[in-house]
């Protein structure tokens, strides 16, 4: 290949510092489907962490501004597999990357791809001091300890975790087979996921939904000094349990001696159990929260499903909810009107507001339009940004109201901010989704065409709709 001369020269005076920084940013880091689905796992698994290797071997400057710059080899993205040979390779170019990155500190993805080894994880191990950041399979968190790691117990004990700071921990592809477990139902004992206890993290995202997962109670450990948490509770811990029951019948004295979390202040939480959410909300106390992205039941609607399985959610709301600047409601549920006339009220910080309703849709959507519009006391003052998923038709004079909310706050109330943005969410037409609110969407169209160039008002179609892993604002995302 013959390459400008006049381009060469341009490529010549870039320092190679900053020709190191730009490499850094093209690296591939993962996202948040990625962990999402286990499907998305091992397609390609060494790709990304091979981009710096390969960018040494374009030409002599680039080759030269690579090895220097020890940041751009901090990044190990691997897949322990069950073949030998390719394990090999795969643990000669991880010597490299950890060879070149000095004494920077290290963010890790270590995925297991049907594999019962932990070659790759023992290998890791050895700069443990380093890790700052470890996207990790929960095979590799669960079933590693000083036997099948070929530790000895001295060499087990001494590795320590200083730097780490963010934990991600996502679906493994083979069962857990409980084997370092000293009793049935007990935590297993000097496994990775024990020494991890002890760190002080502060960002930790659990991406497991496996039906056999039984470790929900380590969100008691890794959640006590985060300021960021995304987990998803299958059902509610049983630790947990006993109390969150309690907390319905005395929920002053359930808030006494609950979980306190002085530092979290964005919480992404999906409540798969339809027991008791009420007490469970209570039984945590957040007093520096944020955000909250709160799920109730797995509701994702899709083209090809439709769930249908439907409670009417009633609870008392957690004072905590009164810190909010970001509250986000989904799922397919129905909020009974007594917990949503209780809610809104508490909202008066929060600049932006998600909620989706399910069969209740048109009594709400009619509450909400009149708690927004309330006078002498205005509701959610602060509100710059609301998104509405409704599930069900909603009637003209109800679809008029909303509506007319609408026009209020964008235009401006007395003591209250100007909204600055609505999104309605419609689903794609088909005959097993849900019906969509038509007579709503049709008054939105009717605003858009009137107030196009003043007003944000949007009309978002979507095959899949999931707002409790959508980006909006980005409080929620995974950013490693």
């Amino acid at each position: 290949m013959v390459v400008n001369p006049a381009i060469q020269s341009r490529w010549a005076q870039i320092p190679q510092d900053v020709l190191g920084e730009i490499f850094f940013e093209t690296i591939p880091y993962p996202e948040e489907e990625r962990f999402a689905s286990a499907q998305n796992l091992y397609e390609d698994p060494t790709t990304p962490a091979m981009l710096s290797l390969g960018i040494s071997h374009v030409c002599r400057q680039w080759r030269q501004a690579a090895i220097s710059f020890p940041k751009l080899w901090s990044f190990l993205d691997v897949v322990q597999v069950e073949c030998e040979t390719k394990e090999s390779r795969v643990v000669k170019l991880m010597d490299t990357y950890l060879q070149r990155s000095g004494s920077y500190q290290l963010t890790i993805v270590l995925g297991y791809n049907h594999s019962t080894r932990h070659t790759l994880l023992k290998r890791l191990l050895q700069a443990s001091k380093r890790w700052v950041t470890v996207c990790i399979d929960a095979y590799g968190l669960y079933e590693s300890s000083p036997t099948s790691t070929n530790l000895t117990s001295e060499q087990w004990n001494a590795i320590e975790f200083p730097a780490l700071k963010n934990l991600v921990v996502f679906d493994f592809t083979q069962t857990y087979t409980g084997s370092c477990c000293s009793e049935a139902g007990s935590q297993p004992k000097g496994t990775l996921v024990q020494k991890l206890q002890t760190c002080d993290i502060i960002r930790y995202y659990n991406y497991c939904s496996h039906p056999d997962l039984e470790f929900q109670d380590d969100i008691l450990h890794f959640a006590d000094k985060a300021t960021l948490l995304r987990y998803d509770f299958r059902n509610i811990p049983p630790s947990l349990h006993e109390l969150a029951t309690a907390t319905l019948d005395n929920p002053d004295g359930a808030r006494q001696c609950g979980f306190s979390w002085p530092k979290l202040r964005y919480a992404m939480l999906n409540i798969e159990s339809d027991d008791n959410i009420g007490g469970f909300l209570h039984w945590f106390t957040f007093p520096e929260i944020r955000g909250l992205n709160l799920r109730f039941g797995r509701r994702v609607w899709t083209t090809d499903t439709a769930l249908v399985d439907i409670k009417t959610i009633q609870f008392l709301i957690p004072n905590y909810f009164a810190n909010l600047r970001v509250l986000r409601l989904c799922g397919y549920m129905d909020m009974s009107s007594r917990t949503f006339t209780m809610l809104i009220p508490t909202l008066h910080r929060v600049t932006d507001l998600t909620i989706e309703l399910g069969h209740r849709s048109s009594h709400n959507v009619l509450q909400l339009a009149k708690l927004l519009t309330d006078t002498p006391h205005i509701l959610v003052p602060r509100l710059k940004h609301l998104r509405l998923f409704a599930h069900s038709e909603i009637p003209r004079a109800h679809a008029d109201a909303f509506a007319d909310m609408l026009s209020l706050r964008f235009g401006g109330l007395a003591l209250a901010v100007k909204l600055r943005s609505f999104v309605l969410f419609e689903f794609a037409d088909n005959p097993t989704a849900p019906t969509s609110p038509r007579t709503l969407l049709n008054r939105l169209t009717e605003l858009q065409a009137q107030n196009h160039d003043k007003w944000d008002v949007r009309i978002e179609v979507a095959e899949l709709i999931d707002l409790w892993q959508a980006p909006f604002g980005g409080e929620f995302l995974l950013d490693i």
